[in-house]
């Protein structure tokens, strides 16, 4: 019974992250979207293919970190329960990220940059990986180096998503101005 109680007591100062990472992802997808809804006709659209990659991107990232937020706010008595659903959560994100990555990587869109397809084909999965390897460490009870990854894992979720919302509020913006161009 020790390993509980210093199980709680480790996870007492993080709290206040996790519940303002939640509110934060939340606030994020939320306004999401509201994008996505405004530019629906442009995000689906078959030849645009790269762009719903790009939105489920950004969504991913911020349910997830929703999802990792109520984890670490559960009240549990070990870390055995919540480093098993966290890996399993990194797991499927990476093969679901790894399967999106491919569809980016395949863009030849002139507006979508090497770096950014980069980006998304690295340094997304990435961020699952530490997900999933913090939630193995803390199943295994290894938990200062699990709470260290899954904080770089909050904090490479929140930037990654929020660049995603950003590349696809100015994918869109210039696909309209081109479409308005070409009616006028």
């Amino acid at each position: 019974m020790p390993q509980a109680h210093s199980f709680a007591e480790l996870l007492e100062p993080w709290h206040d992250f996790y519940l303002l990472a939640g509110t934060v992802s939340a606030t994020l997808m939320g306004l999401l979207f509201v994008a996505m809804s405004i530019h629906w006709d442009v995000v689906l659209h078959d030849t645009k293919a790269h762009l719903h990659a790009i939105a489920l991107e950004a969504f991913g990232s911020f349910i997830v970190v929703a999802f990792l937020s109520l984890m670490m706010l559960t009240p549990v008595g070990t870390g055995r329960p919540i480093g098993l659903g966290l890996f399993v959560l990194g797991a499927v994100r990476l093969s679901i990220a790894l399967r999106q990555a491919r569809k980016v990587w395949g863009t030849n869109d002139e507006s979508f940059s090497r770096g950014g397809v980069v980006f998304r084909a690295v340094l997304v999965p990435l961020a699952f990986a530490f997900l999933a390897a913090g939630g193995l460490l803390i199943f295994k009870l290894q938990l200062d180096l699990g709470i260290s990854l899954l904080t770089g894992a909050v904090f490479m979720l929140l930037a990654m998503g929020a660049r995603a919302s950003w590349d696809l509020l100015v994918l869109v913006g210039r696909y309209k101005m081109k479409r308005d161009q070409r009616t006028s």
